[in-house]
């Protein structure tokens, strides 16, 4: 981690890659917000061009808008998660940056910030995507393809939960540890006691 009452490495590593994941998160909240209302106007479109010559295709669009509009509300709230927890990396990036305590306040913010909202997202995915996806399932069960896109999108789902998580645990882990906290309280004091 660095010299004996040098500056821990993590510190400067993890300034840089919050500021990294906040410019990222920023455009994934947007993203995530606009595509919300951009991308079923998009398959309305197709739907409308390719319905009257293939009315099968035409029918798996629809129920992909009627998804879409049932499951928007979630997409605006991950986008809002994003935009929050964009703001929080960032703010910690900073602190961390210039060395301060609050930099370290700040990605503990973040972190269980991060992980209660990847929780909510997945209770959310198992709650509610999931039975929708159920719905567009032939009762019968006879289209295997369908079956098998309705339990790869729950596992996408999940995933997509809990692996995003690994970071803030080892943000938790890794920027409170004793030499990390001494160091950061240390000039913290220091700027202080300057002032």
């Amino acid at each position: 981690m660095g010299p004996a009452g040098g500056e821990p490495g993590v510190i400067k590593v993890f300034a840089i890659i919050h500021l990294v994941f906040a410019g990222l998160g920023v455009l994934a909240g947007i993203w995530s917000i606009v595509a919300s209302f951009v991308l079923k106007a998009f398959f309305g479109r197709i739907s409308a061009e390719v319905g009257s010559e293939v009315p099968e295709t035409a029918e798996v669009f629809e129920q992909q808008m009627a998804m879409m509009d049932s499951t928007k509300w979630i997409n605006i709230l991950g986008g809002v998660f994003a935009l929050v927890l964009a703001a929080m990396l960032f703010v910690a990036g900073m602190g961390l940056l210039r060395r301060q305590m609050k930099g370290l306040i700040w990605s503990n913010r973040y972190a269980w910030t991060s992980i209660s909202f990847k929780v909510v997202n997945l209770l959310l995915t198992v709650l509610f995507v999931y039975p929708m996806m159920q719905k567009m399932v032939p009762n019968e069960g006879g289209d295997a393809e369908a079956v098998g896109m309705m339990v790869g999108g729950l596992i996408g789902g999940v995933l997509g939960s809990l692996v995003p998580m690994v970071y803030p645990i080892l943000a938790l882990v890794l920027l409170n540890r004793e030499p990390v906290r001494r160091y950061l309280e240390s000039r913290s004091a220091s700027a202080a006691s300057v002032s």
